[in-house]
């Protein structure tokens, strides 16, 4: 059962309150007040201004969409909402005995309404806590859908062409065809030849013979006169039964014409044939025609998908060998091809050579380019079932919308309806692969969409892309991003859609999960998480669980991985802008307890590394919402509280302090800005060294002992470079250890860091000035401190030795 909501308490008030005002107004306060007497102290009140009700009939509204939109979508049963349901149902039943005249029909439907939801929520009942179906089987997994058919029969799509095509066919069949007439239709592969031949053959009118001829089907040219003409009998034959002879004679003698006149002697007196002319046979054939008196369409299809001798084979045969009265050729074909083919045939003029075959060509009308992309997405929308896999097709098809007028459109890179079912086949494989190893948030639509239209219309860059990307893209080291080396396209190598494409692709998004984030590159091509990295949707399934136990298991997990994914991990902890969320959910919560458990579990130095700059971007004033600053800064307060609760977390919390301490280089120049604000930090550095010191002396030669705990804290708190703009938790810090050393009853002696930080002798022997020999010395104690000025203030106010002692130690060693 869902958790009682402030949304549930008002959405119940309003629809009790509102049906009772707005759908029964005055009747209620004369017939049912007894009933619902406070209901009815507010109607009385309502019905006397009409603004009201139309205001409270809007708000009606609010709640209904609420209720029906939001909460009923939810699949498992719910008790709140069907006791709901129930109470809504029975107070319009108690008033059916009232007469409302039209309120009357008005509680009788709302009330069936109610009770039918009530149904429903019995039904989900029926379902268990592991969504399990006891009465009723459900299939939760999506229908595996079939890739769409490259065929010519799912050719078939309205292009508006058919107006254009009967014209054509009405002046065809009242054209007087003396001799054979052919018609050519040109377009590009996968254009619309078919469907604009079927467009024609839907004008048929049974007063015409149809025949279909795919020459592609025969095994050789030869073949293909053979089966030309086999179509032509089997077409007539019902017309004429005596035009079979006269057929198969013509074809042995078309046949015979090629061979050798011995041979051909010998086969006629072996086989019988008579000494019939080509001329004499081909008039019989031409007589039988005319008899029928029909005329004869031939539609020849994909001509260009054939070999040069198959093509000038069929070219002939039109020209020359059926060459009929009373035949029509409507013959399809790319004409580029053609004549390429054709040349390769030896015929020099190939286009005067089709000029002589067809009488008449027709370029086949173009189409808006708005089809393409309504048929990709049909095309789509046949194959991707499933919740991730729908929501893919949401975003690529907004993806496609804002396209649509770039020189990113669609158009440019799918040319036609074969290149739209081949690119959705691609593309719906990818997504249903994305769906089914759970990469829902490790892949952005719109990057994998894109990669894919480059995988199918730029083959070559796509390799490039996935085999050596430093080709074409560089790395910002700082942030992670990828973009073009070539950002104008300067060189011209690219084609301008292409370019338009990486532009976008490699362009200004910030999303950590783009394509253009060097830690998600790799898995737009592998489509899985490489085994040291953690995948982001199963980061953000971990965070955002109900069980509190899993964020811990799942981080132990993470961190104990033989792989090393803890660059991967810090990289998913910085893409998430947690104060950028305007809902305060339990994803914040275990977001920071990831955080905890990771400080807890493996306090490294690989942790040290990582979360003062996880901890940075959090609490970065650009990376909040004005809304979320009160629950950053809460959970960065708890911890802060929960490191402090072990003393050795105190290099760590410095760590993560020095990190975000604000530093101020002038009024114009201000990094790490954040919104915890530095007086806030400087108590949290007061914290961290009082925890520190709690129990625990602390000598002066621990501050110059590289292994000691106190000099770790000194470097973790100290910034480089800092001393003289201010800024730094060290300058914090700084006073709190001179305090500790000069509140000792007993002060130290400073002997061994005068020992320690001394002229480099070598340095004087080999001749070296002065100043060089004091900027070598301030080099040497800043590594310990974050200024030769704190180091002077300590020797003078923190140690036993007398004043004159250190004085006579600075002057010696150039420190005065």
């Amino acid at each position: 059962m869902p958790r009682l909501s402030i949304k549930y308490i008002l959405g119940g008030i309003i629809i009790y309150a509102e049906l009772l005002i707005v759908g029964l107004r005055d009747y209620i306060c004369s017939e049912v007040i007894d009933k619902w007497y406070t209901f009815g102290i507010i109607a009385e009140r309502v019905a006397a201004c009409p603004w009201l009700i139309v205001v409270t009939s809007v708000i009606l509204a609010i709640p209904y969409y609420y209720i029906i939109e939001h909460v009923y979508r939810h699949k498992r049963f719910s008790l709140l909402r069907f006791a709901f349901f129930t109470t809504t149902a029975l107070m319009f039943f108690s008033l059916n005995g009232v007469a409302l005249t039209g309120g009357f029909a008005l509680t009788i439907a709302l009330g069936c309404c109610f009770v039918g939801l009530c149904v429903l929520e019995v039904i989900k009942s029926l379902w268990n806590n592991d969504g399990q179906v006891t009465l009723i089987q459900e299939n939760k997994e999506p229908i595996a859908k079939g890739f769409s058919n490259i065929t010519k029969d799912d050719d078939l799509y309205d292009l508006g062409w058919e107006s254009y095509a009967k014209g054509l066919y009405d002046k065809l069949v009242a054209t007087n065809v003396e001799e054979a007439y052919a018609v050519g239709l040109n377009a590009k592969w996968g254009y619309g030849k078919t469907t604009f031949l079927n467009e024609i053959k839907k004008n048929l009118t049974g007063d015409e013979i149809l025949m279909d001829f795919n020459p592609w089907l025969s095994n050789c040219p030869d073949q293909i006169v053979k089966d030309f003409f086999e179509n032509l009998k089997e077409k007539l034959l019902k017309y004429d039964n005596q035009i079979n002879d006269d057929i198969d004679n013509y074809v042995k003698l078309l046949i015979n014409m090629d061979v050798h006149p011995l041979i051909t002697s010998v086969a006629k007196l072996w086989e019988g044939v008579s000494s019939t002319s080509i001329a004499d046979s081909r008039d019989n054939i031409q007589t039988r025609i005319n008899r029928i008196g029909k005329k004869i369409i031939v539609v020849i299809d994909d001509l260009d998908r054939l070999e040069k001798d198959e093509i000038y084979e069929v070219l002939k045969l039109i020209r020359n060998t059926a060459k009929f009265k009373n035949l029509i050729y409507i013959v399809a074909y790319d004409r580029y091809y053609i004549c390429t083919t054709l040349k390769e045939k030896g015929i020099v003029a190939p286009e005067t050579y089709l000029y002589k075959i067809f009488q008449m060509e027709v370029l086949l009308p173009t189409f808006e380019g708005d089809l393409i992309e309504k048929m990709l997405m049909d095309e789509l929308k046949k194959q991707l079932d499933g919740e991730v896999q729908l929501n893919f097709l949401k975003a690529i098809e907004n993806e496609v919308s804002k396209a649509n007028h770039t020189k990113r459109a669609i158009v440019f890179f799918l040319k036609n309806f074969r290149d739209v079912k081949r690119f959705a086949n691609l593309l719906c494989l990818e997504i249903e692969q994305v769906a089914t190893v759970k990469l829902v948030h490790d892949v952005l639509p719109w990057g994998l969409f894109w990669l894919e239209i480059i995988h199918y219309a730029y083959e070559d860059v796509y390799l490039k892309l996935r085999d050596n990307y430093t080709e074409l893209l560089a790395e910002n080291g700082f942030d992670g991003k990828l973009t073009l080396k070539d950002g104008k396209n300067d060189n011209g190598i690219l084609d301008e859609h292409l370019f338009e494409v990486l532009k976008y692709m490699f362009g200004p998004s910030t999303d950590c999960r783009g394509i253009n984030n060097i830690n998600s590159y790799s898995t737009y091509f592998s489509l899985r998480p490489y085994i040291d990295q953690v995948g982001w949707s199963d980061f953000i399934y971990s965070v955002n669980t109900n069980d509190d136990q899993v964020v811990e298991q799942k981080m132990k997990e993470w961190l104990d991985s033989p792989e090393g994914k803890e660059a991967s991990l810090y990289s998913r902890f910085k893409g998430i802008k947690i104060g950028k969320s305007t809902r305060f959910s339990k994803a914040f919560v275990h977001y920071f307890k990831a955080l905890e458990f990771w400080a807890d579990y493996k306090n490294n130095s690989v942790c040290k590394y990582y979360l003062p700059k996880i901890y940075h971007h959090i609490v970065d004033k650009r990376n909040c919402n004005d809304g979320m600053t009160s629950h950053v800064c809460d959970f960065f307060d708890k911890t802060i509280n929960h490191l402090l609760e072990k003393r050795e977390n105190c290099v760590l919390l410095m760590d993560i302090l020095t990190e975000v301490y604000p530093m101020d280089f002038g009024e114009e120049y201000l990094i790490n800005d954040n919104v915890i604000g530095e007086e806030k930090i400087k108590e949290y550095v007061v914290m961290a060294f009082n925890k520190f010191i709690e129990g625990r002396e602390i000598k002066v030669e621990d501050l110059c002992d590289d292994k000691s705990e106190i000099h770790r804290l000194i470097k973790s708190a100290k910034i480089d470079m800092t001393e003289d703009f201010g800024g730094a938790p060290f300058f914090v810090f700084d006073f709190l250890l001179r305090d500790y050393f000069k509140n000792k009853p007993v002060k130290d002696s400073a002997a061994v860091l005068m020992n320690t930080f001394r002229l480099n002798g070598d340095m004087i022997d080999w001749g070296y000035e002065e100043d060089e020999l004091r900027h070598d010395l301030s080099n040497r104690i800043s590594k310990y401190f974050v200024s030769l000025i704190w180091y002077r203030n300590f020797l003078w106010q923190c140690v036993a030795e007398e004043r004159t002692v250190v004085d006579k130690y600075m002057k010696d060693n150039l420190l005065a």
